[in-house]
């Protein structure tokens, strides 16, 4: 019953968000569960994800050992021109430090082919999966699976941080 409350209220408290500088709404789901071994974490990763865009997130958390188990959030990001997902991780490792990781989704109105020559241009040919693109940012650390999806493409990208 605690649980289901707890989500209600979660499902209940969407709502949109915008200053960058301003508390994210993962960040306050976990500061709110107690979640505070890894708070750095998740309020840097969903600050990165969010930047200063209008949000609502869904969070889950262990409700009887929330500051040592992994912390969730479903992240809906609103853009001028659409929206994106984002699933973000975090978890304290057993040296102490914490680890994380975000996986967004946003669809492109634009084949892959035009999207990987525009919109990505400065990520890097990394192989494929299944048959699909797989890019690497500048930096080497976010992979980006591009998916055709009707005239458009479907862009997934992932990372992960160890602290």
């Amino acid at each position: 019953m605690e649980m289901t409350m707890k989500r209600l209220f979660l499902l209940g408290a969407v709502f949109l968000s915008a200053a960058a500088d301003a508390e994210t709404l993962p960040t306050q789901h976990a500061k709110g569960a107690g979640f505070n071994a890894c708070l750095d974490l998740v309020d840097g990763l969903s600050k990165f994800v969010i930047k200063d865009n209008n949000h609502g997130s869904l969070a889950t958390w262990n409700n009887n050992e929330a500051d040592t188990r992994l912390f969730n959030a479903l992240i809906a990001v609103k853009y001028p021109d659409g929206h994106s997902a984002a699933m973000l991780n975090v978890s304290p490792g057993k040296t102490g430090r914490c680890d994380g990781s975000y996986t967004t989704v946003f669809y492109v109105d634009k084949s892959c082919s035009v999207a990987r020559e525009t919109n990505f241009s400065d990520w890097k040919y990394s192989g494929e999966l299944a048959g699909l693109v797989v890019l690497k940012n500048p930096s080497g650390s976010v992979d980006r699976l591009l998916m055709p999806a009707g005239n458009g493409c479907i862009a997934i990208s992932t990372e992960v941080v160890y602290q």
